[in-house]
């Protein structure tokens, strides 16, 4: 019966290390991987001139509003999304 309960003291302790280790690296693998593939989208991106989000004015416009034109359809009422 003294084999058990060592075994248990040792098999909880690994567990318990296990853990901790796991957390670790989780955290730090899924941070080099966010951070690697939000980099080099915004790299790639600079390099192309692409401004998806419109954040860079055009000849110093005052307002950021993009003119939209409306359609005057009945039916777009029923299907709005």
């Amino acid at each position: 019966m003294a084999p058990y309960p060592i075994g248990r003291a040792i098999h909880g302790g690994w567990f318990a290390f296990a853990c901790t280790i796991s957390m670790a690296v989780t955290n730090v693998l899924l941070a080099a991987v966010y951070f690697t593939v939000f980099l080099i989208t915004a790299v790639f991106l600079r390099l192309s001139g692409r401004d998806p989000l419109r954040l860079r004015r055009k000849n110093a416009d005052r307002s950021m509003w993009i003119p939209h034109q409306t359609e005057d359809k009945p039916w777009r009422y029923y299907r709005q999304y």
